[in-house]
C-alpha cells in the first residue's frame, strides 16, 4: 500500500486492497482465465467445510441408524462359526471424501452375509476392519471363529482376552471395542472350552502363489477375497459422487490460478515502487522469489490441464483441505495455520518482516509507536466471520502472535517500546476484498506512527479513514537497517 489514498502507479482516486489486485500498472502480468467462481455451494454438501451444519446431520442420522442389535444364542451347545471380515476405504487419501465400509461373510448366498457402510465421523479403514468384527458377532448368534487380515484387531483383541478385561484409554477406537467386549462377555467360553470369540489373522489379497507356498488356505484365500468385495460394496454406499469431487478439484485449481496471479502481481507492483523510489518501511510486506515457491501434495494440477506452462517458475499442486494453502513460499519465511507456535519459522517470519525495528529502536525520537498490521486470513487459511473462531481462535491466536513478537524481541534484546511511547500494539485482521488468501505475503507488516498528544493522535486516527483526509502514514528515512 502506498503512502497517500491515490495509487502511485496509476493514480486511481481510492488504492485499497481490492486495486492493487486491478491495478492496470501490474496488468501485463496477469492472464485472461475462465470465468469459474472461488466458491461453490457443492463444498459444504461435500463436507469441505469445516463447520457444516449440515454435513452433522447428516452423521447424527448415521449414527442413529447403527443398531444392528441380534439376540446372542448363549446356550453351551452352540455350534462354531467360521466368517471372514474385511474392511475397505474408498478415496483414502482425502480427509473429507475417505468412506469406509465393513463386510462379513460366511459363505457363498449366506444369508448371514453383511455389507455395511461405517458409521460416523472417522471413516478409516482399520475402524471399518472392528466394525466389521462387531456386526459379524451380532447376527451370528453363535460362538466365531472369524479371519481378519487386519493384524492390529488380533492382536489386541487377544491382549484383553488374556487379561480378560478392558482399559479405558489403551486402545483406538474404545467405543467398538467395549462394545465387542460386551457382546462376548455374557458367554465367555463356547462349549469347545474356548472363548467365544476367536480372531484368526490371514494374508490380505493373497494369490495362488501364496497357497501354493502354504501361506494360507484355498477356503481363507477366497473367504478374505469375498469379505473384501463386501466391504468395498458398503463404502460405495455413501462414497461422494465422483462429480462432487472433480468440481472441487476445479475450485482448488482456480484458487491456485488466483494465488499465482497475487503473487506475481505483488511481485511487479513492488518492483515499480522501488524504481520509482518511493519504497518505506510501509511496504516490507512481499519481499519472496519465484524459485522458493513450494507444493504441498505431489498430485501435479499438470494433469488436469497442464497450467504449469503459463506460470513455469512454480511448482504445481493439490493442497491439503483444512489451514493450509495451495502454494507456500519459503518455510523458512512462510507462515500457515501450524506455524503460529513460537518455532523458527515465525521467528525468521519477524525477523523478516521486522528488519527496520533496530532503525526504530535507535531512532526513538521519529517513532512514536508500531502497528502490526496482520492479514489473519493469508496467514490461517480461515476466515474471521466464522463465528466459532472469530469468539475463540482469533483472540488465541492474536495472543500467541503478541507472546512471539516479545520473545523474538527479548531474544535480541530489543526494547520495542520505547518509554516516552504509547504502549500499545495494535493488530487489525483484514479480508481481502474477493481474492484468496496469498500465504506469506503482507501477513505483518511495520507502520511507524510519529509522535503526537492524545487529541492529536485521535484526530489522525480519524482521518486514515477519512478519504480526503491528509496521508497517515509518515515515510520511513533510508538510513542503515542492519538485519536482525
Amino acid at each position: 500500500m502506498s503512502e497517500t489514498p491515490a495509487c502511485l502507479l496509476c493514480g486511481h482516486e481510492r488504492e485499497d486492497l481490492l486495486h492493487v489486485f486491478k491495478c492496470r500498472a501490474t496488468a501485463h502480468v496477469r492472464h485472461a482465465k475462465q470465468a469459474d467462481p472461488l466458491f461453490d455451494t457443492t463444498w459444504q454438501q461435500c463436507g469441505v467445510l469445516q463447520f457444516d451444519h449440515h454435513f452433522d446431520e447428516e452423521i447424527r442420522n448415521l449414527d442413529s441408524n447403527h443398531d444392528l442389535t441380534v439376540t446372542v444364542d448363549i446356550t453351551s451347545n452352540a455350534r462354531r462359526r467360521d466368517a471372514w471380515t474385511d474392511g475397505a476405504c474408498e478415496r483414502n487419501a482425502s480427509d473429507r471424501f475417505r468412506r469406509a465400509g465393513s463386510g462379513v461373510f460366511f459363505g457363498h448366498a449366506h444369508f448371514l452375509n453383511a455389507s455395511v457402510l461405517l458409521p460416523g465421523t472417522c471413516q478409516i479403514n482399520q475402524r471399518a476392519e472392528l466394525f466389521a468384527i462387531v456386526i459379524a458377532v451380532k447376527i451370528a448368534g453363535s460362538p466365531l471363529l472369524l479371519r481378519t487380515d487386519s493384524e492390529w484387531c488380533v492382536m489386541i483383541w487377544s491382549a484383553i482376552v488374556i487379561a480378560g478385561c478392558f482399559h479405558s484409554g489403551a486402545f483406538d477406537h474404545e467405543d467398538l471395542w467395549l462394545e465387542l467386549l460386551m457382546l462376548t462377555r455374557r458367554q465367555p467360553f463356547a462349549a469347545d472350552g474356548m472363548p467365544w470369540l476367536i480372531l484368526q489373522k490371514v494374508k490380505a489379497h493373497a494369490i495362488q502363489e501364496d497357497i501354493d507356498r502354504g501361506v494360507i488356505s484355498g477356503m481363507d484365500a477366497e473367504g478374505n477375497f469375498c469379505a473384501d468385495k463386501l466391504a468395498t460394496e458398503g463404502a460405495k454406499i455413501h462414497s461422494v459422487p465422483g462429480h462432487v469431487v472433480r468440481r472441487h478439484a476445479k475450485l482448488i485449481k482456480n484458487t491456485v490460478w488466483w494465488q499465482i496471479e497475487a503473487i506475481l502481481t505483488l511481485q511487479e507492483r513492488n518492483k515499480q515502487i522501488k524504481d520509482l523510489g518511493f519504497w518505506n518501511a510501509s511496504h516490507e510486506a512481499a519481499q519472496i522469489d519465484n524459485e522458493i515457491c513450494e507444493e504441498l501434495s505431489v498430485m501435479p494440477i499438470a494433469a488436469q490441464g497442464g497450467e504449469e506452462a503459463q506460470y513455469p517458475n512454480f511448482a504445481w499442486g493439490f493442497p491439503t483441505l483444512g489451514a493450509k494453502h495451495a502454494v507456500i513460499l519459503d518455510p523458512a519465511t512462510a507462515i500457515t495455520g501450524k506455524s503460529w507456535q513460537y518455532k523458527r519459522v515465525l521467528h525468521d517470519l519477524i525477523g523478516k518482516y521486522f528488519n527496520d525495528l533496530q532503525w526504530a529502536v535507535n531512532n526513538t525520537n521519529y517513532v512514536s509507536w508500531i502497528e502490526l498490521t496482520l492479514d489473519f486470513s493469508a496467514a490461517s487459511g480461515v476466515w474471521p466471520s466464522d463465528n466459532d473462531f472469530k469468539q475463540q481462535g482469533l483472540i488465541q491466536q492474536m495472543r500467541v502472535f503478541r507472546s512471539a513478537v516479545k520473545h523474538f524481541c527479548k531474544l535480541h534484546k530489543i526494547k520495542l517500546w520505547p518509554d516516552h511511547a504509547v504502549p500499545q500494539q495494535y493488530i487489525s485482521v483484514l479480508r481481502p476484498l474477493g481474492m484468496p488468501s496469498v500465504p506469506g505475503l503482507c501477513n505483518v507488516r511495520p507502520v511507524f506512527r510519529c509522535h503526537s498528544f492524545v487529541d492529536e493522535f485521535l484526530m489522525s486516527t480519524a482521518r486514515a479513514y477519512d478519504k480526503a483526509g491528509n496521508p497517515f502514514n509518515i515515510p520511513v528515512p533510508k538510513l542503515p537497517c542492519p538485519c536482525i
